[in-house]
């Protein structure tokens, strides 16, 4: 099975290496659409890139953009191009926490796709990590890793290629 996520990136370079290195022990491969970061984000992640990790990155400058082009593009890019079985859809402040999954993802999603034929999408514990007022104003989101809050309440996606078929569109979320 082949796993992908995809996220939209702006000015994430607080947080965004201590993101790549973390979902990379989930996923084949990341795919990414920066909005116009001017903080070194797209430095960081050519790094990683030339570091070895599986990274593809896409420049947007538009001023104004919808979310569920900008998704459905990411989703269809990430099944045709790099052939994923599944894609996920992850925000940079947003950790994959499969442990209450009770195994690890790629087995939880291949248990889930045994039980569920056709198109299927399911949905992924994850934690958020954010600057807090506590925080200093120069402080590294990353060098907080260690105190993460319980997992979130939000949960988010991984979609199945299938629905690529259905020509849909994936909406803000």
């Amino acid at each position: 099975m082949k796993l992908a996520a995809v996220s939209r990136v702006l000015n994430e370079s607080d947080i965004i290496e201590a993101f790549v290195r973390h979902t990379a022990h989930f996923v084949d491969h990341h795919i990414f659409v920066d909005n116009g970061s001017v903080d070194g984000t797209l430095r960081i992640l050519e790094q990683l890139k030339d570091e070895g990790f599986g990274i593809t990155v896409f420049q947007s400058n538009a001023r104004s953009f919808v979310e569920s082009k900008i998704n459905t593009f990411l989703y269809q890019t990430a099944v045709t191009s790099l052939q994923a079985d599944w894609v996920l859809f992850l925000d940079a402040d947003e950790f994959i926490d499969d442990r209450e999954l009770n195994q690890p993802l790629r087995d939880g999603i291949a248990s889930f796709a045994s039980r569920h034929g056709g198109p299927a999408c399911m949905q992924v514990p994850l934690r958020e990590y954010h600057i807090t007022p506590e925080d200093p104003r120069e402080g590294v989101v990353a060098s907080r890793i260690t105190h993460c809050s319980p997992t979130s309440d939000n949960m988010k996606v991984v979609v199945r290629r299938d629905l690529i078929q259905r020509q849909a569109v994936i909406q803000p979320g």
